[in-house]
């Protein structure tokens, strides 16, 4: 079995579990951190995503149903190799994010594929959840 790590001691003080993969913690510690982070954050309502975001989410997916990174290029990206594809679109992005006063309007909106949400999210963010440095945006 090559390529496959040995099990290691979870990160959580006194926890005698050995965990294997990629998580540092056992499933336990994994439940109870992701609970604390969830509560931290708050309720889809509370942080701006309540039913009427649901429609503009549709709306937008509707309008623009391919990933416009994927056919236009992303910012930043040696469009010299960049090749046209065209990927179907799942997640609606806020351009200035409603916690820095973005807002729904379409504008403010584009639909990405996941990949390449997520890799504009770790940029924006330097980390998912984690607020971007000054000088840091879009």
């Amino acid at each position: 079995m090559t390529g496959q790590r040995p099990p290691r001691p979870c990160t959580a003080p006194s926890c005698p579990a050995l965990v294997t993969g990629k998580s540092a913690r056992c499933p336990r510690h994994r439940r109870e951190r992701n609970r604390a982070y969830d509560a931290q954050r708050g309720t889809k309502r509370e942080r701006g995503y309540g039913p009427g975001w649901q429609k503009v989410r549709l709306a937008a997916l509707a309008r623009e149903p391919l990933c416009r990174f994927c056919l236009l290029g992303a910012p930043g990206e040696d469009l010299t190799r960049f090749v046209s594809r065209m990927t179907v679109g799942t997640v609606v992005d806020h351009i200035v994010e409603l916690a820095r006063g973005g807002t729904h309007e379409a504008s403010n909106l584009r639909v990405l594929c996941k990949r390449h949400h997520d890799r504009r999210t770790a940029i924006d963010s330097c980390g998912w959840g984690t607020p971007a440095r000054k000088g840091r945006h879009r």
